[in-house]
């Protein structure tokens, strides 16, 4: 992969520059992103997509090997995760509003599939976002809240919401 990012250089001193970042902090940057994305491919995508970043950058940055260019490559990681899972949230809300992608609420047995998704339809909309990240594509809460930018105990709070709503709808409020 280093001769693909090196290819898309064009001078000698970015070339090195770009083999030096790969050389020192590829496997950082992939355990980070691994960390988040809890995948081998997407880890590897956000790698990618890093470099790539860093290479569309090269000019206005200055990068110096130490803590520092550790840091904001750290950054740039999180941030292209960030990314990806937004991405992955509206696609997951599209899909749900016209697809009518299935929701698995193990709670609500009695229900069939059309019944919870037009349920859940009915949620208000930060709701159904952390509902369709934890549910729909089964992203754990840690996951959830950074890719919202909310803290982890409000993603419990709004999957509580979800359940007591959906109860209160079906008319089983407990």
């Amino acid at each position: 992969m280093l001769d693909a990012f090196i290819a898309m250089v064009n001078t000698p001193e970015q070339k090195e520059i770009v083999e030096k970042l790969y050389n020192k902090y590829e496997q950082r940057i992939y355990k980070v992103a691994f960390a988040i994305m809890k995948n081998r491919q997407d880890a590897e995508d956000a790698v990618h997509d890093t470099f790539k970043w860093v290479i569309e950058n090269i000019d206005r940055l200055n990068f110096y090997f130490d803590e520092r260019t550790d840091a904001l490559l750290g950054v740039v990681v999180r941030n292209v995760c960030k990314d990806k899972f937004r991405r992955r949230l509206n696609e997951t809300l599209y899909l749900t509003e016209y697809v009518g992608d299935g929701y698995d609420l193990s709670e609500i047995d009695d229900l069939s599939q059309i019944e919870v998704n037009e349920l859940i339809n009915k949620l208000p909309e930060d709701i159904t976002q952390v509902v369709a990240l934890r549910y729909g594509a089964g992203y754990d809460p840690d996951v959830i809240a950074m890719a919202l930018g909310i803290s982890e105990r409000t993603v419990y709070n709004r999957i509580g919401k979800a359940k007591k709503l959906i109860r209160k709808y079906i008319g089983g409020e407990k």
